[in-house]
C-alpha cells in the first residue's frame, strides 16, 4: 500500500468484475470507482462509498485481538 502514501491516489480493487481475466472489456465499472475515490478524497465530496474496509490498527485485549479497520461501513 505504499502508493497510497502519496497523496491525491487511491486504488480500486477489480477482482469482481475481471471476467477472468487481465485485460477485460467493461471499463466503466473500474472508471466509476476511480471517480467516487477522487471525488471523496481530492474534492472533499461527503457520504461517498468509495473504498472496502481497510485495515488501521490491531490491539491485543487478554488472549484476543482487535482489528480496527477505515471504510468499514456501520462495522467497526
Amino acid at each position: 500500500m505504499t502508493a497510497q502514501t502519496v497523496p491525491n491516489t487511491a486504488m480500486a480493487v477489480t477482482l469482481d468484475i475481471g471476467e477472468g481475466k487481465v485485460h477485460y472489456r467493461n471499463k466503466k465499472p473500474v472508471g466509476h470507482r476511480l471517480a467516487l475515490a477522487a471525488l471523496a478524497t481530492v474534492y472533499g465530496q461527503a457520504g461517498l462509498a468509495y473504498s472496502g474496509p481497510v485495515f488501521r490498527t490491531m490491539t491485543r485485549e487478554g488472549d484476543k485481538l482487535r482489528l480496527d479497520f477505515d471504510h468499514a461501513g456501520s462495522g467497526s
